[in-house]
């Protein structure tokens, strides 16, 4: 009996330890499974870490090939020639924009995102993401795509990532039409264009630099305007309620100066007439016969052209413009120019009352539009571009002195803006400082200024400047006041153009050339003008010597300075040597000047290539008065570029008898080069030398003689100051492929 009990005994104790093993084997299985869990959540982990380092690597890499990309617009010939990493101007590069006739894109021997930007459609973008107007990648463009990933990332872009594809194409339009050329390729026609244009970089990473599978593709695209520089109409400009009020003695040049209210003005002006707020003198008429003089007209009653031929005029550009009823300049002892405007005083070029627009004797007086909001935000998002400068006032210390965004430095204003190695010597730009809270905009909803938010006065004597000082660029100040009372020798001397030559915007006739050398004529037998009202002088390029011709020939004018206003009966010859343009004639008798025209080498039958109506000036050496008439030859020739003035007519290096767009070089002790604007006043103390011009919300007064020479270049759009950037950042965005 014991012995069944001790079996049975046994066989449960077997049972239980058979339990045990298999509890045991369960755990060990489970703590398996979990360890396998956890190595893969591990590799998971890694895996993930791995993928988001490297979309993040492409992301930066995308994201500096776009702004590699933006300093290709900034200056194309140092991507191009210096550092070669954008491609030369070829179609390979290019799509052909076949939608409305535009072709490719930048026209063959010009440098691949090159100012202009417009408005000629040659110069723009239409394309799409997935037709852009420029693709760039290894297949077309391999060496400069390599140039350029070598010079970023280093020689190892294999493993590094790199940046594969760049396109460029329209920016944002609103109101255009997408048109399709026929072949799948879509391109914008009309709409209004927000920016210049479309920077889409695409960056890549593989495996390994072994292996072609695609470990992370990002893509970022970067809209890109133009740096909005406010446009200025002249020298000097106010938006005060208050006007412009010269105490001193006025020394502005070159140029119209606007109020927004009244004028009193010191300066003669000795200057060019105007017909009437919106033209000049009509001088085409005793310039060209194919003008013809209108009996009893206000502007075109008398033979205009001989009144200004053989004079001297002080400053032929300078006027005023009042948008209320006061216009106060000193009156002149006569008026030699009685066939513009009966008047006993000289103010043929000063107009009053200008608050509307009405031709022709109301042209409305217009401040450029400098919103505070807006240049901060530029100041703001494009730090880090190079010439965008924020600054804000130094709240702690509250005694004038600023702080430049990135850095801890307190300095006073006049050392920012210095830039040259007299200061801060940060180079040319748009420079921004801010209000005395850093945030509240001065700018009232009624056109009115918060005085109470701006900065101290910025008072500067010789002591607060550098040696030596320029500001350069366009400078933006939120001051209650700013004036100089001299700069005494820390200006830095600097050659500057004087204003081109006026013309009269009315076209230049066709000709049927190398027909019957005759003019083209339209239906009604009326010429037909090439250019009219398109603002750019126009003369028809007959030889295809990229110049135009002008012949001249000895002139005896007429003239009338008794003050009455008939025909006059006296002839002159104003200087030895005076001479005027022997224009095309509808004769059939003229040729063409060779196309190595020097003024000297023509033919006895040779005539001007038609062109519109200018008026040929003869420009001084040094800061002056210029001399209106043409001269034998190549006339007196001055330097407008810094090479030597040699060449034949209408070299762009000098100035001559043809169309000079631009002045004679003189040199000016200027204090600024480009824009300067104040939120407040102008105190016109001191004689301080500026060359661009001077705006503000605030009143102009004082008792100095500040000397203000207007860049007449500023107006066409070219004349930006040195320094600011030619486009900025409007948005980015990018998106993650893979």
């Amino acid at each position: 009996m014991k012995r069944v009990k001790d079996i049975v005994s046994n066989l449960a104790n077997d049972e239980e330890r058979g339990s045990a093993l298999l509890v045991t084997l369960m755990v060990i299985v489970g703590l398996s499974l979990l360890g396998l869990g956890l190595v893969a959540t591990s590799e998971t982990e890694t895996s993930i870490s791995v993928n988001q380092r490297n979309a993040n690597q492409m992301q930066a890499i995308a994201e500096t090939g776009a702004k590699a990309v933006i300093e290709w617009f900034q200056d194309p010939n140092w991507a191009r020639n210096t550092v070669a990493i954008m491609p030369a101007n070829t179609n390979a590069v290019k799509t052909n924009r076949t939608v409305g006739g535009v072709g490719y894109y930048k026209s063959a021997g010009g440098l691949l995102f090159d100012l202009p930007y417009r408005p000629a459609p040659v110069d723009r973008f239409f394309g799409t993401q997935d037709t852009p107007d420029v693709f760039i990648n290894y297949t077309n463009a391999a060496t400069e795509m390599g140039n350029l990933n070598t010079k970023l990332f280093g020689s190892d872009v294999a493993s590094n990532g790199h940046i594969t594809e760049i396109k460029v194409y329209a920016p944002p339009i609103v109101g255009g039409t997408l048109t399709d050329d026929g072949t799948g390729k879509k391109f914008w026609v009309g709409g209004s264009r927000y920016g210049v244009a479309t920077i889409m970089v695409t960056a890549q990473k593989t495996e390994n630099k072994n292996s072609s599978n695609l470990a992370s593709s990002r893509t970022v695209r970067v809209i890109v305007g133009e740096f909005p520089l406010p446009v200025p109409a002249g020298p000097l400009q106010t938006a005060s309620s208050s006007g412009i009020t010269f105490g001193g003695s006025s020394d502005v040049h070159w140029g119209l100066e606007f109020s927004a209210e009244d004028i009193t003005d010191t300066k003669n002006p000795e200057t060019f007439p105007w017909a009437n707020a919106y033209e000049l003198a009509h001088f085409e008429h005793g310039y060209d016969a194919n003008f013809p003089v209108i009996a009893g007209s206000a502007f075109d009653d008398q033979n205009y052209l001989n009144e200004l031929v053989g004079r001297a005029f002080a400053d032929p550009w300078f006027g005023t413009r009042a948008t209320v009823a006061n216009n106060t300049v000193p009156a002149g002892t006569s008026n030699n120019y009685q066939y513009y405007k009966n008047e006993s005083s000289r103010l043929y070029s000063a107009f009053a009352q200008q608050s509307i627009n009405n031709y022709p004797n109301k042209k409305k007086v217009i401040f450029p539009s400098i919103r505070y909001e807006f240049y901060k935000k530029i100041a703001l998002q494009a730090r880090g571009t190079k010439g965008v400068f924020y600054f804000k006032y130094d709240t702690a210390l509250n005694n004038g002195n600023f702080i430049k965004s990135g850095t801890a430095i307190s300095q006073p204003v006049a050392y920012w803006v210095n830039a040259t190695s007299g200061g801060a010597n940060l180079g040319g730009g748009f420079y921004f400082f801010d209000t005395n809270d850093n945030s509240t905009n001065p700018q009232n909803a009624n056109g009115t200024t918060n005085t109470a938010v701006l900065t101290p006065t910025l008072a500067w004597n010789s002591s607060d400047f550098g040696n030596p000082f320029k500001m350069s660029g366009f400078v933006y100040f939120n001051a209650r006041s700013f004036e100089t009372t001299g700069a005494g020798s820390s200006a830095v001397t600097t050659a500057y153009n004087m204003p081109g030559e006026p013309f009269r915007d009315l076209g230049a006739p066709e000709v049927n050339y190398p027909g019957d050398m005759k003019f083209k004529r339209d239906g009604l037998g009326g010429l037909i003008p090439d250019g009219a009202g398109d603002a750019v002088f126009t003369c028809l390029d007959l030889n295809l010597n990229k110049r135009c011709d002008v012949v001249t020939i000895p002139a005896v004018v007429l003239y009338n300075d008794t003050g009455v206003a008939v025909p006059p009966a006296t002839t002159r010859t104003p200087n030895p040597g005076q001479f005027l343009v022997k224009v095309w004639n509808d004769t059939g008798n003229c040729t063409v000047p060779p196309a190595n025209y020097n003024g000297t080498n023509g033919g006895l039958n040779d005539c001007s290539e038609p062109h519109e109506p200018f008026l040929n000036l003869q420009y001084p050496t040094v800061v002056g008065g210029v001399t209106a008439g043409w001269q034998t030859g190549l006339g007196t020739q001055r330097s407008k570029t810094a090479s030597a003035c040699t060449g034949l007519m209408g070299d762009l290096q000098c100035t001559t008898n043809s169309y000079d767009i631009d002045g004679a070089l003189v040199n000016l002790d200027a204090i600024l080069d480009g824009i300067l604007f104040n939120e407040g006043n102008y105190s016109t103390q001191g004689n301080a030398v500026y060359y661009g011009a001077l705006l503000y919300h605030g009143v102009v007064s004082g008792t100095g003689n500040p000397a203000i020479y207007f860049n007449e270049r500023l107006l066409r759009g070219e004349g930006k100051p040195k320094g600011l950037p030619r486009v900025v950042i409007y948005s980015e965005e990018s998106d993650e492929n893979q």
